[in-house]
């Protein structure tokens, strides 16, 4: 076959190209007020893309550590979809449980 034609496996999409979907999506503008920091780390599972960030919830005395996880459909590029799928958790850094988000 052709060097440059299909081989019946998809290319992996790169990180940097995850990122750049997820910064333009709703789900980053709703939860980017938590974030503090660039990419810590990244990983695949499942059909998924994760991608984790350093925040802080809450202001004042009660501000506390948090990790903020965008789950990111894998196979999706800016080349394929507009809006991606997201999901977002924030969980407290130091104990690991749930944070609920305030609007």
């Amino acid at each position: 076959g052709h060097p440059l034609g299909a081989t019946g496996t998809p290319a992996a999409v790169p990180v940097a190209a995850t990122v750049e979907l997820l910064e333009r999506s709703r789900a980053w503008q709703s939860a980017s007020r938590v974030v503090r920091s660039a990419l810590l780390d990244h990983w695949d599972d499942g059909g998924w893309r994760i991608l984790q960030f350093a925040g802080v919830h809450g202001g004042g005395t009660a501000a506390r550590p948090v990790l903020v996880l965008f789950a990111v459909d894998a196979a999706a590029s800016l080349d394929t979809v507009r809006e991606p799928a997201v999901r977002v958790s924030v969980i407290d850094a130091d104990s690991g449980a749930p944070v609920m988000a305030t609007a």
